[in-house]
C-alpha cells in the first residue's frame, strides 16, 4: 500500500521544498534590527571591542562567543543589508546543519532518496511548528544566542556520529584510531563554542555526547578515553560562563530564580504541557499520511534499536533530556525560557517524537497494522495526504509566511525604510522625532516596535543610535515628523 511518502519522486520533492521551505528563506530581505539590536551596538560603539567583551561579562553574561557576535552585528557598522543576509545565511546554514544531522542519524549507506525524503519532511514539521520563525533567523540576538547554538549543537552530534561509526542502521564499523587526534580536536573545539554561545543547551551537549560514549562502549566494548577530553573542555567553558559576575546581575532582574525545588518540580510539569503543545495536528496527520513508509524503514534499521529496552531507554533519554534543557532556564530566571529557547526544544520533542512513533511500528508490527486497518485505512491515502498538505497552511507558520512574504512584510520593510530615512536625515539630529505606527507586524520578521513613550528602553537606545533627541512612535491626535 503506497502512502503520502512512497510518491515522493525528485520532482515532487522540489516542489515541496519550493512550497514549503522557500519563503523563509525570502524573508530575511525584508527584515529589520530592534530592541536588543541598538542597545548592544551602542555599548560596542562607546566602549571597543574588547571593552564590551570585559563589560558584558562583568554586567550581564558570561556567553562570551555571543558577546563577541553581538559586538560584530550589522547594525555596529550601520548596514541595514548586512542585516538583511544575517537571517538569509542563517537560514540556509540551519538547512545544512539539519542535513549533516539527518544523514549521520540514518547512516552514511543509508539509501540516499530515502534520506532526502525524511530531510525534507523533518524540516517541513520543525519549521511549520517552530514557535518562533523571527527570533529564530530575522534577529540577529536570538541568532547569534539559539539559532548558533543549536547549528553547533547539530554539527557536533552529527560529527560525533559519523567519527564513532553510530547511526539508526549501524551500517559502518569505525576506524576510530586513524583520524582520533583530528576529532578530538574538532569535537573540542565545538564544546568549547558551545558554552560561549548558549549555556542551556550545553547541558544538553554534554549529556548527549556522555550517553553515545557510554552506548559505543557496550556496542564495541572498548572505552574511548580520548572522547572524554572534549567533555572536559566543555565543563571548562560552561565554569567561565557560570562563574561570570555578570549573572549575578541580571539574575537580580528576575524574581524567584534560584529556587532549588522550583527548578526541579516546575520542569516536570512542563514536559507534560509542551509534549501536547508541540504535537501538534500536522505532526499527528503526517504520522497517518506516512504510515505505511515509515513501517517499511523497518528492515534498513539496526533491530536493536526498536528492541524493548531500547524504547525503553529512548523515553528515558527524552525526558531526561527536556529535563535538562528546562532546569537551567528555571534556575537562572525562575520561569520557563523564552519562546526563542523554546526552538531548541521543539526541535529535540520532534527529533524523539518521530523516533519514538517510528519504534513502536517497528516493534509491533502486526498490531499498528491491526489499528491502522481498523480506524484510518478506509479513507483513501490521497485524502491522508490532502488533508496533511492542508494543514501545514491552515494551521501553521507555512500559511503566515507565505502572507507576510507576498503582503506584510514588503510594506513592513517600506515603512521601516521610512523611517530610517527620518532619522539619519542630519536635519533631524538632535530633535525629538515622532513617526508613525508601522501598518503591520509580520510574524515571521517582526520582533519588537518602539512605544509611544519616549523614555522606554527601546526608544532611548534607537535615539541615541540615530543621534536624535528622542523618538517615538505617532498617538492619536499627534502629528508625525517630517
Amino acid at each position: 500500500m503506497k502512502d503520502l511518502l512512497n510518491y515522493i519522486d525528485k520532482n515532487r520533492l522540489v516542489a515541496i521544498v519550493l512550497a514549503f521551505l522557500t519563503p523563509c528563506l525570502f524573508l530575511g530581505f525584508f527584515s529589520y534590527p530592534s530592541a536588543d539590536d541598538y542597545p548592544y551596538s551602542l555599548i560596542t560603539l562607546a566602549k571597543g571591542f574588547l571593552g564590551t567583551q570585559e563589560y558584558y561579562y562583568n554586567e550581564w553574561s558570561g556567553r562570551y562567543v555571543a558577546t563577541a557576535l553581538m559586538s560584530l552585528s550589522p547594525v555596529v557598522f550601520r548596514s541595514f543589508l548586512g542585516y538583511k543576509w544575517v537571517g538569509i545565511i542563517t537560514y540556509l546554514t540551519f538547512l545544512g546543519a539539519c542535513w549533516a544531522f539527518v544523514r549521520a542519524l540514518l547512516g552514511p549507506k543509508f539509501d540516499s532518496r530515502l534520506t532526502r525524503v525524511m530531510y525534507v519532511f523533518f524540516l517541513v514539521l520543525y519549521i511549520c511548528e517552530m514557535p518562533s520563525i523571527t527570533e529564530a533567523f530575522n534577529w540577529y540576538p536570538g541568532v547569534v544566542n539559539y539559532t548558533l547554538s543549536l547549528v553547533i549543537f547539530l554539527l557536533g552530534i552529527a560529527y560525533y556520529f559519523s567519527s564513532t561509526g553510530l547511526s539508526l542502521s549501524m551500517t559502518t564499523t569505525p576506524d576510530w584510531e586513524k583520524n582520533k587526534i583530528r576529532d578530538i580536536f574538532v569535537l573540542s573545539v565545538l564544546s568549547f563554542l558551545m558554552p560561549g554561545v548558549n549555556e542551556s543547551l550545553v547541558v544538553v551537549w554534554l549529556y548527549f555526547i556522555s550517553v553515545l560514549i557510554l552506548v559505543r562502549f557496550l556496542i564495541y566494548r572498548k572505552f574511548p578515553f580520548a572522547l572524554l577530553v572534549p567533555i572536559v573542555v566543555g565543563l571548562i567553558g560552561f565554569y567561565i560562563v557560570y562563574r561570570a559576575p555578570g549573572n549575578l546581575v541580571r539574575g537580580a532582574l528576575f524574581p524567584n530564580n534560584h529556587n532549588i525545588l522550583f527548578t526541579i518540580f516546575r520542569p516536570l510539569g512542563l514536559i507534560v504541557e509542551l509534549f501536547f503543545r508541540y504535537t501538534k495536528p500536522s505532526i499527528i496527520l503526517f504520522f497517518i499520511a506516512a504510515f505505511s513508509f515509515l513501517s517499511g524503514l523497518k528492515g534498513k534499521i539496526h533491530p536493536s534499536i526498536f528492541s524493548k529496552n531500547a524504547r525503553i531507554l529512548t523515553v528515558l533519554f527524552y525526558l531526561s533530556t527536556c529535563f535538562l534543557f528546562l532546569a537551567p532556564a528555571h534556575w537562572a530566571m525562575g520561569g520557563a525560557p523564552a519562546r526563542r529557547a523554546m526552538n531548541l526544544y521543539c526541535y529535540m520533542h520532534l527529533v524523539f517524537l518521530i523516533l519514538m512513533y517510528c519504534q513502536y511500528l517497528w516493534s509491533q508490527p502486526i498490531k499498528s497494522q491491526k489499528i491502522y486497518d481498523a480506524i484510518i485505512k478506509k479513507y483513501p491515502a490521497k485524502f491522508h495526504a490532502a488533508v496533511f498538505i492542508l494543514s501545514l497552511f491552515a494551521v501553521s507558520n507555512f500559511g503566515v509566511a507565505w502572507a507576510d512574504l507576498l503582503y506584510r512584510a514588503p510594506i513592513y520593510a517600506s515603512e521601516q525604510a521610512q523611517r530610517i530615512a527620518v532619522l539619519e536625515d542630519p536635519e533631524s539630529r538632535d530633535k525629538d522625532i515622532v513617526v508613525p505606527a508601522l501598518s503591520f507586524h509580520p510574524e515571521t520578521i517582526f520582533f519588537a516596535e518602539i512605544s509611544e513613550n519616549p523614555s522606554e528602553g527601546d526608544n532611548r537606545a534607537m535615539a541615541d543610535y540615530f543621534g536624535v533627541k528622542s523618538i517615538s512612535i505617532q498617538s492619536k491626535g499627534v502629528a508625525p515628523s517630517n
